[in-house]
């Protein structure tokens, strides 16, 4: 910890910024190869500091998780019910990609660590159920105004949707086709 006087944040702004801090040195060293000292060093903070905020490696993880979900913009996003179910769901990846790419070396860190780590993978299961359910609900209720094809079953059409956004996000950055694959998916899901 450099010397002199380090500037006394509220609780919430400190834990943020040790948050902050410790992903940045999680993205560079890797988990598994940062200790709970460093994590406190890069935050130039003392260890007991660093502790009585997170204890643990872990800690820091499931909290990345919480402060890292995009379920209440995508909530918002599927609130706006003057748009047509296909107006709205062709915007859909576009809005997904933009959120998440700002996310997107936290998102791969945990995606990765979750395979080493139950707690975790856990977590993100319990993330990508709640995901699918709002995406779910919306389908059920644009299906009640008739915008969503008689027999269709929505929980196959939620979880190809899912797929095409999480799958697009993981492996493909700029794709020309994207609004062509939308479409295709909408034709058979749509009125």
């Amino acid at each position: 910890m450099p010397d002199g006087k380090r500037k006394r944040l509220p609780p919430e702004e400190r834990k943020q910024q040790l948050l902050e801090s410790a992903l940045e040195l999680f993205c560079e060293k890797g988990v598994d190869g940062t200790t709970m000292h460093q994590l406190a060093d890069h935050a130039e903070v003392s260890y007991g500091l660093f502790y009585h905020y997170f204890t643990s490696k872990d800690e820091v993880l499931q909290t990345a998780v919480r402060q890292t979900t995009v379920l209440p913009l995508i909530e918002e996003f599927l609130s706006h019910h003057e748009q047509s179910a296909r107006t709205l769901l062709m915007k859909l990846p576009s809005f997904y990609l933009e959120v998440m790419e700002t996310r997107r070396e936290i998102v791969w860190l945990l995606f990765t660590e979750s395979k080493k780590r139950p707690g975790l993978a856990e977590k993100l299961s319990e993330l990508a159920v709640d995901f699918r359910k709002t995406l779910s609900d919306y389908l059920e209720a644009r299906a009640a105004h008739g915008e969503i094809r008689e027999g269709v079953d929505v929980d196959v059409a939620t979880r190809l949707i899912w797929s095409y956004l999480f799958m697009r996000f993981l492996w493909i950055e700029d794709e020309p086709d994207a609004e062509q694959h939308m479409a295709i998916i909408l034709n058979g899901l749509c009125s």
